[in-house]
Formats: C-alpha cells, sequence, structure tokens
C-alpha cells in the first residue's frame, strides 16, 4: 500500500471507529437531506409558531367574553368583530395578523425550508409596526376593555421576538454545525475499498478508518495495524485475533482522549458548580462532547483509580445514574468489555441505555503518561453475538475516558477529567440530552466524592 503524510492531531480529530453525531441522527442536515424530515430545532420553531396562533386566538375570544352582557351575547360580539370590524372596537385585526404571520413562516421555514433569517425578521418588523400603530388608535379613542387588549397586543409584541430569538441562536447554528459536519464528511480521505472490506471482515464499523499507531515519523503504512500487534505479548497474553481488534479500539479511544485531554484551545466552558466544571466540544466526528475538570481533595490518583475506576462493578451502589455494570470479558492486563445500564433520567423522559463498551487502562507502571492514571473507552459491537438480548435501547459511547493526575497546587489531592461523548439514539431533544448529561457528570463526582469519604470510615 502507498504511503501517504500523516498529520497525529489531524488523524486523531478526523478517524474513529463509528461517527453517531451526538444526539443528531433524527435531527441533522444529514437527516433532513437524505429523510427530507427537519431538524428537532426548527420543528420546535414550527411548533412555536402554532403556539402563536393557537394563544392569539385564545386572548381574542377572551377579550369578546370580557365585553359579553345579557344584552350582547357572546356569539353576536364575535359576530360584529368580524363582520363590522374597526380599529376601535375590534381585536380581530390582532388575529389576523398572527394568522398571517403563521402561514408565512410556516411556508417559509416548514414547506420551503429556507436557511435564513429574512422571513422571520420581515414578519417581525411587519407586526410591531402594525402593533404600535394599533397602541395610539385604541388609547385614542377605544371600545374595547384596555386590560385584555393590553395583553393582548404585549403577547403579540413578544412572541414575534421570542420567535427571532430562537430561529437565530438555535436554529440557524445548529443547522449550520450539521452542515459542516456533513461537509467535513463528504470531503475526508477515504481509504480504498479493499482496506476498508478487511476491517469490515474483523468486526470493525463500516465506517471506520484505521488510526496509525503513533510515531514520530509523518509517514506512515496502515496496512499493518489490522494484523494482530504484539501487545498481546507484552503484556504476557496470548490474545486472540478477535481480541486483539478490541484491544485496538481501546487503544484508539485512549489516544484520542489523551489528545482531547491535551488540547485545552478545543473547549468552551459550558457550566460552572462551585470547584466543577463543565466544559463542551463540537467534536467534527462524533458531535458534542463534554468534559468535566474536578478537585478531589484529600485522595492521590493511584487511590481512585484502584478503588472507584477499577471496581466498576460497584458504581450502581453509589452512583444513582446506574443501574448496572458487568464485566463482559477480560482481555490481558489492560482491558476490559463492560454492560452498563443507566437509570431513567429527566423525570422518565428518557429511558434508560444499554452501552457495552470496551475499556483500556493505563498506570504509569504500565507504560502510561507520567503520572496519569487513564481509563478510556468506547462502545464496541464486536461481541454482539455473545450478549444476551436486552429490552433496553443499545446507545453508543464515542471516545470516553477519565484521566487523574496529582494536583501541583494541594497536597495529597487528585485533578479528576472526566470527558465524556454519548449518544443515547432515539428521538430526543438534544437540548434535553445534553443538559442531562451536564447533570449527570456533576452528580457522578459528588457521589465519588461521599463514596470516598465512606471508604475512609
Amino acid at each position: 500500500m502507498s504511503v501517504k503524510p500523516y498529520d497525529e492531531n489531524t488523524a486523531l480529530l478526523n478517524n474513529g471507529f463509528h461517527r453517531p453525531h451526538l444526539q443528531s441522527d433524527t435531527s441533522s442536515l444529514v437527516t433532513l437531506t437524505r429523510e427530507r424530515k427537519i431538524s428537532d430545532s426548527r420543528r420546535t420553531f414550527c411548533l412555536m409558531v402554532l403556539f402563536d396562533l393557537l394563544l392569539t386566538t385564545v386572548l381574542w375570544l377572551f377579550e369578546c367574553g370580557t365585553q359579553s352582557n345579557e344584552s350582547r351575547p357572546f356569539l353576536r360580539i364575535l359576530h360584529n368583530q368580524v363582520t363590522q370590524y374597526s380599529m376601535y372596537s375590534s381585536m380581530f385585526d390582532v388575529l389576523v395578523l398572527s394568522a398571517v404571520r403563521f402561514f408565512f413562516l410556516q411556508l417559509t421555514y416548514a414547506i420551503l425550508r429556507i436557511e435564513h433569517w429574512w422571513p422571520v425578521a420581515t414578519s417581525t418588523t411587519i407586526s410591531n409596526m402594525l402593533t404600535f400603530g394599533k397602541i395610539f388608535v385604541i388609547f385614542n379613542r377605544t371600545y374595547l376593555n384596555i386590560p385584555m387588549t393590553v395583553v393582548c397586543l404585549v403577547f403579540a409584541f413578544c412572541i414575534t421576538w421570542v420567535e427571532v430569538w430562537f430561529l437565530d441562536s438555535k436554529v440557524l447554528p445548529e443547522e449550520q454545525a450539521e452542515a459542516e459536519r456533513l461537509l467535513h464528511q463528504q470531503t475526508r480521505d477515504h481509504v480504498t475499498p479493499a482496506y476498508v472490506n478487511e476491517y469490515q471482515r474483523a468486526g470493525f464499523h463500516p465506517q471506520f478508518q484505521p488510526f496509525p499507531p503513533a510515531a514520530s515519523s509523518r509517514y506512515f503504512s496502515p496496512a499493518a495495524s489490522i494484523e494482530p500487534s504484539e501487545s498481546g505479548s507484552q503484556e504476557g497474553f496470548e490474545l486472540t485475533r478477535d481480541e486483539e481488534e478490541l484491544v485496538s479500539q481501546g487503544k484508539y479511544a485512549f489516544e484520542r482522549i489523551l489528545m482531547l485531554y491535551n488540547d485545552p484551545t478545543l473547549w468552551s466552558l459550558e457550566q460552572k458548580k462551585g470547584d466543577d466544571e463543565v466544559y463542551s466540544y463540537e467534536d467534527p466526528e462524533y458531535g458534542k462532547t463534554f468534559k468535566l475538570r474536578s478537585l478531589v481533595e484529600g485522595f492521590e490518583p493511584a487511590y481512585i483509580f484502584e478503588n472507584v475506576l477499577m471496581k466498576g462493578e460497584e458504581f450502581p451502589v453509589w452512583n444513582k445514574t446506574i443501574l448496572s455494570v458487568k464485566k463482559l470479558k477480560t482481555i490481558g492486563r489492560n482491558s476490559s468489555v463492560t454492560s452498563e445500564i443507566s437509570a431513567p433520567a429527566a423525570m422518565g423522559m428518557i429511558a434508560s441505555r444499554q452501552f457495552v463498551t470496551i475499556r483500556s487502562f493505563r498506570r504509569p507502571t504500565d507504560g502510561g503518561p507520567l503520572d496519569m492514571y487513564v481509563s478510556a473507552g468506547m462502545s464496541t459491537h464486536k461481541i454482539d453475538d455473545e450478549i444476551e438480548q436486552s429490552s433496553y435501547v443499545r446507545g453508543f459511547n464515542g471516545p470516553t475516558g477519565f484521566i487523574l493526575s496529582s494536583s501541583r497546587d494541594v497536597p495529597l489531592s487528585c485533578n479528576f477529567v472526566w470527558i465524556l461523548n454519548t449518544d443515547l439514539k432515539g428521538n430526543l431533544s438534544r437540548g434535553l440530552v445534553n443538559r442531562n448529561l451536564v447533570s449527570t457528570m456533576f452528580s457522578f463526582v459528588s457521589s465519588m466524592r461521599k463514596h470516598l469519604a465512606q471508604l475512609e470510615l
């Protein structure tokens, strides 16, 4: 196979076993273009416009109801406001304006799927101008119920700006990000079909691109990476071909996690809770990735690594976000395959998920990074035929892991970093899932501190 130039950072960011696009399988532009469906955020915007029309209708009916009495029945007032329309005595024009806005925005954003802000800006400008005109008219001479009229006009003014804000800050940026990820997929280099087929026969995901071993040279020959490596003999274990392929997945997750960890420019602060901070990064391959950074005082990295992370089957005892953890296979000294089932979240709106993960562990004494303890992994489908059928939805973990190091500022303390990338699958709101993941990370480190305190008793 021909030798091609290789940039290590580019390979770490662009290669992978699977590209799930975190929580975006049903809401991305990829789905939009392939299945002609609109994104979740655009659908929410269209529902917001419908809400605008429905609530305006309800407020108009209340306005008519407050004017009714025995001599002027409710239905007669409705009839008169429509057939005997007057700017001074009817709010029917506000309802008509809302209906026009509804049909215009649904046409442009739901049917034509325009990817620009000009339609909502036009509707908001016209609506606000007419609303201001209505205010001057009704307070100059009116026969309407003033309190209800004020409520109708305030709502008509505010809802248009909410629509502008949501489209400009949510819909268009999210869809633009999806478009960039799609472009990235379409333009990236592809390996030869024969090479891809070799990996597929080995049990890797069809979209996997082989990741080359780290080397100081800028050139590599990736053909050898699928063959059984020497990792088994180095660890003192004879591994089968299938086990070697699982170890390769674990090593890929390990190296990618370290690359993300060592590049602070990728991350932006998402949320802070006390001394714990969660950052996020829009990975072009795997979607939104989160990083928790915490300081765990009173415990050294080695203690936390051995008594917490290496005892994953005990997680459900102290971590309420996990229902069960089961070790399915141990591979050599530093790799294992586990099955995890998450607890329902977001008040039951997010059901439990099952994850099957290949994990790679590295201590400084195992040849890992100096003074760092690393537990990294990602989902695998390699041993699906060995797993019992489950009723749980199968989620996907991209490169995910924990990195522990000694704190230089606080003695006998640990800098605890958790990098999380997960796709829960299903038609879930991306915002809901992201908020839940952030909350889960804060909950995990808080529960871990309590568990460590209990271990000391």
